[in-house]
C-alpha cells in the first residue's frame, strides 16, 4: 500500500519558532545587538546630563525606563572621589538586568577643560605638542585613566584632535596639540593609548565652534568589569563604533 504523502511542515513547529534567534554563527556585538528590541537599541544610542551631585528622578527614569545608553558628568556633578565613585554605582543600579551597563563619560582633557579639581592636573594640548614626546603623551592619558576608572567612569571625552591652524578660532586654541596635522595624530594616539591601557575608553573627538557638535571616531568597545559593583558585571558584550551616541544636556 502507498503510504500517505507526508504533511508539510506547520508554520508553528519548532524550527519556525526559532527563526527569530539570531544564527548560532553571530556572536559578540551582533548577537547582543539582535537580542534588543528596536526601542532598547534608540534608548542605547543616547548620552545624557542631569543637574546636581545625585541623580535626580528625570535620569533614574531615562536609565530604568528609557533605555539610556549614557551619562556624562559635568562639574555640576564633582565633589569629591567618593561621591563620583558612589554616583556611578548608584547609576549603574539602576540599568536593568537585560541592557549593558552604562557607558559613564566626563570631559578630562587637561588644560582649561578637566571636570574633576582634584588628582591628577594635566597641562594643555598644547603644552604637551611643544613638549613633543610620545612617552609623555601616553603617560599623562594613563594617569587620568587610572583615575577614572577608580571612579567608575569608563569613557573620556579627550584627547581633542582639531588642528590649531586658524588663528581666528577662540573654541580649540590650547586644547590643541598643534598646527601639523600628522603631530596631532601621533600624539593624540599616544594619549589615547595611555587612557586605553588603564582601561579607560577614548571616542577621540573634533569640535566644530561651527556647529558645536563632536564627530566621534569609532572605535571597538569591550566591556569589562569596572569598580561600580556587581552592576557592571551583568553584561559583558562587546559594543562597537558605528554611529555615535547623542549627547544631551551639554553645558
Amino acid at each position: 500500500m502507498t503510504s500517505a504523502p507526508s504533511e508539510p511542515e506547520s508554520p508553528t513547529s519548532s524550527s519556525a519558532s526559532t527563526s527569530t534567534n539570531p544564527p548560532s554563527n553571530v556572536t559578540g556585538l551582533e548577537s547582543a545587538v539582535a537580542a534588543l528590541s528596536l526601542e532598547e537599541k534608540v534608548g542605547q544610542l543616547f548620552v545624557a546630563g542631569f543637574d546636581g551631585l545625585t541623580p535626580t528622578g528625570e535620569i533614574e527614569e531615562l536609565v530604568a525606563e528609557r533605555n539610556l545608553g549614557g551619562i556624562i558628568y559635568f562639574s555640576r556633578n564633582v565633589e569629591s572621589p567618593e561621591q563620583v565613585r558612589t554616583l556611578s554605582r548608584t547609576l549603574q543600579g539602576f540599568v536593568p538586568e537585560e541592557l549593558p551597563p552604562l557607558f559613564v563619560t566626563i570631559d578630562q582633557e587637561g588644560g582649561r577643560v578637566a571636570r574633576l579639581s582634584w588628582g591628577t592636573e594635566l597641562p594643555s594640548a598644547m603644552a604637551l605638542g611643544a613638549a613633543d614626546d610620545p612617552e609623555l603623551a601616553a603617560q599623562a592619558g594613563n594617569a587620568v585613566g587610572r583615575e577614572l576608572r577608580s571612579l567608575g567612569i569608563d569613557i573620556d571625552l579627550a584627547p581633542v584632535l582639531d588642528v590649531n591652524n586658524n588663528p581666528d578660532n577662540p573654541v580649540i586654541g590650547v586644547r590643541s596639540f598643534g598646527e601639523h596635522p600628522e603631530r596631532v595624530a601621533e600624539l593624540g594616539a599616544d594619549f589615547a593609548g595611555g587612557l586605553q591601557d588603564a582601561g579607560v575608553r577614548r571616542p577621540a573627538e573634533s569640535t566644530s565652534p561651527a556647529t558645536a557638535t563632536r564627530r566621534s571616531i569609532p572605535t571597538s568597545i569591550c566591556r569589562s568589569s569596572t569598580t561600580t559593583g556587581s552592576a557592571s558585571t551583568r553584561s559583558n558584550c562587546c559594543r562597537s563604533g558605528g554611529p555615535s551616541r547623542t549627547v544631551s544636556g551639554r553645558s
